[in-house]
């Protein structure tokens, strides 16, 4: 894919800096956990040079748990500059890694990664209709999170999901989020096999 993000001067190349911050040994461990583990305490380091090894280790990590941490990291530190690096996961094998690239690209302020900029475009609202129940739920989660009318019509078909959790989800999200166009679309799941499922629509 490509696109979503320009070129940023430098190229990846540039981006590993010595590391100087507490964990910085965790990210270069060739055992999964402690990268994982220094991955996710990165958004609680405010030190630039953390941001800049967390872009560079997303052109050289493989293990798609460790990508989805790193991703959700850079989504909760939301540097533009260094979108590139996230962009080239937004085509990832790992749909759970390819939503986590969209997210975080939407959080850092690229247009067009939440929702689809024409046909065949990917974003996180196409997720909603993907095989995988959790990717399906994670989408519905992010959308909720993003809390843009643009999200109705993808939550609205969420209603149908075929797993009960994720039509409940999606009906308690429109009612957090207010919006009274979808009174209509939740009325059938008033009649939903699913108690859970009635409830959170009689909520909404």
């Amino acid at each position: 894919m490509g696109g979503l993000v320009g070129k940023y001067a430098g190229g990846p190349e540039h981006l590993p800096l010595p590391l100087t911050w507490q964990g910085r040994d965790g990210l270069l461990d060739p055992e999964p956990d402690p990268r994982l583990a220094a991955v996710r305490m990165l958004p609680r380091v405010a030190r630039p040079e953390a941001v800049q090894q967390l872009a560079g280790f997303l052109y050289t990590e493989n293990t798609p748990k460790i990508l989805v941490a790193a991703l959700q990291a850079m989504a909760v530190m939301r540097p533009p500059e260094y979108g590139e690096a996230v962009e080239r996961h937004v085509a990832h094998a790992d749909p759970n890694v390819a939503v986590e690239a969209l997210a975080a690209l939407d959080a850092m302020g690229y247009p067009h990664a939440m929702f689809p900029a024409g046909p065949g475009a990917r974003s996180v609202a196409g997720f909603v209709s993907h095989p995988s129940t959790p990717v399906r739920r994670r989408a519905i989660e992010l959308l909720i999170a993003s809390a843009r009318p643009a999200a109705l019509e993808y939550l609205e078909a969420a209603l149908f999901d075929r797993v009960p959790m994720n039509r409940a989800l999606a009906a308690r999200g429109l009612g957090e989020m207010g919006l009274t166009a979808a009174v209509g679309a939740l009325g059938p799941l008033l009649k939903d096999g699913r108690p859970d499922v009635r409830r959170e629509a009689a909520v909404a």
